[in-house]
């Protein structure tokens, strides 16, 4: 989920504890939302526990303070390292956030979905100290070993520059028991982003109820990641998690920002028990794109029973021949039973579509064009897809294939389309597209806006 774009706040590296013993955890501009960086807040909690200092510093939310605390860095007492979360997004913003790390003396290591995909191409093209492929929250704190006491041994799960600047990398290894996963909220304090763009009645907060996925969707990065593993942490500690930030925080509305709830449908449908138990009354949204074929109506009376308000669908395409090459077997009426049933059950559905798909037809965007103006859609989210490259080198060629490229680009979320709606350019309920003008911003391979 948006929220507007915060002033830039002065550094707190002034933090009274040994720089040697310090971390900065960067999340790099993405230029059109600042939801609250889960991946970087379980590395914050294993690095505290590890006995380091943590310093959020996140760009989307503050633009400018990576720059300020940099300024405030003190030559002869730096952080001990800076680590920067690459998505595939903002590749270039990750990359420049690692070029002023150095220039500060401070080592740069990536992790995140862009570190994960191809740790040889964020490598090649910057001079990070590290790039890591495996679990970030057990990798790093040998990668800081290491910094401290350099041996230049392999590490699982990292790419790393040893001494005479040769890099060394290891396979990622997935070792890591998701019950172990602690979600720290003050090294960017969950008050920073909880306000709901959209329902000022609502304080929002990004959850994770599991960790990658084993679906095998051609364009996406996540089963590259995560080598197709998927970890459902215990119901328990969801809920518990939950309820303290319901208690602490008064948060009443939770985005799950899961890669794949559904994995594993029993399993959720527990969970979504065991929420409307202890949680009456809170809602939650699910945006990251839910299969519908994964779907049914008991699992999703079940999600409306503990306050699901709101679901995104990843449907990809109108057309069935584009969705089987992407390995989507979705029908349309599958996808039509899901939205009458949602609507049924006063859910606000979502459709997510891509456009400019390798192969893909002018008639085939037509098709994905009319599905999204002949469906019921309260709001539909249109992504423009081309291959992201990191680098002009040698490397920049493993990101030519449609498994590990995965730049989506002219984002469009659905708080946009709520304003584009108040200001009546779309209608809720039935989703418009101008078919023509769409099409000639995809093919002149434009990246910018896109929602109609």
């Amino acid at each position: 989920m948006s929220r507007p774009s915060s002033p830039a706040r002065p550094s707190r590296l002034n933090t009274g504890f040994p720089m040697k013993q310090t971390v900065l955890l960067i999340a790099p501009s993405l230029g059109f939302e600042s939801i609250f960086p889960l991946g970087l807040s379980t590395i914050a909690s294993a690095l505290m526990a590890d006995g380091k200092v943590c310093i959020g510093l996140d760009e989307r939310a503050r633009p400018g303070c990576l720059e300020t605390a940099l300024a405030g860095v003190d030559p002869d007492s730096r952080p001990m390292a800076a680590v920067i979360e690459a998505s595939p997004r903002n590749v270039n913003q990750a990359l420049d956030a690692a070029a002023r790390c150095a220039a500060a003396d401070i080592p740069a290591i990536f992790v995140g979905p862009a570190a994960a995909t191809d740790a040889r191409a964020m490598m090649d093209s910057s001079c990070a100290f590290a790039s890591v492929t495996g679990d970030p929250e057990t990798v790093l704190l040998r990668l800081l070993d290491e910094l401290a006491n350099p041996v230049g041994a392999e590490i699982p799960g990292a790419r790393f520059r040893i001494a005479g600047g040769v890099l060394t990398d290891s396979p990622p290894v997935f070792d890591m028991d998701p019950a172990g996963l602690v979600y720290d909220r003050t090294v960017f304090p969950v008050s920073d982003y909880c306000d709901h763009p959209r329902h000022p009645e609502f304080r929002q907060a990004a959850i994770e109820t599991s960790r990658g996925c084993t679906l095998d969707c051609t364009f996406c990065p996540v089963p590259c990641r995560y080598e197709r593993k998927w970890r459902g942490r215990p119901i328990a500690a969801i809920v518990q998690e939950m309820s303290g930030l319901h208690r602490d925080y008064g948060i009443t509305d939770f985005v799950i920002e899961d890669d794949q709830p559904l994995a594993d449908i029993e399993r959720f449908q527990t969970l979504m028990k065991a929420i409307r138990t202890a949680l009456p009354g809170i809602s939650m949204a699910f945006s990251n794109g839910l299969r519908p074929e994964m779907l049914n109506i008991s699992t999703l009376q079940l999600m409306a029973a503990a306050g699901t308000r709101d679901i995104s669908l990843g449907i990809e395409s109108g057309s069935s021949k584009v969705r089987a090459s992407l390995n989507r077997p979705i029908s349309t009426d599958q996808v039509q039973g899901i939205i009458t049933e949602a609507h049924r059950l006063k859910m606000v559905v979502t459709g997510y579509f891509m456009l400019g798909l390798p192969g893909e037809t002018v008639p085939q965007m037509l098709e994905t064009i009319m599905m999204a103006n002949r469906f019921r859609f309260d709001y539909v989210h249109f992504m423009v897809y081309h291959p992201w490259h990191v680098t002009t080198g040698p490397a920049s060629l493993a990101f030519n294939h449609v498994r590990t490229a995965a730049y989506l680009g002219s984002y469009c979320n659905p708080m946009r389309l709520a304003g584009l709606a108040r200001s009546g350019h779309i209608s809720p309920g039935r989703a418009r597209a101008d078919a023509s003008r769409l099409i000639e911003w995809i093919m002149a391979g434009r990246t910018g806006g896109g929602t109609w």
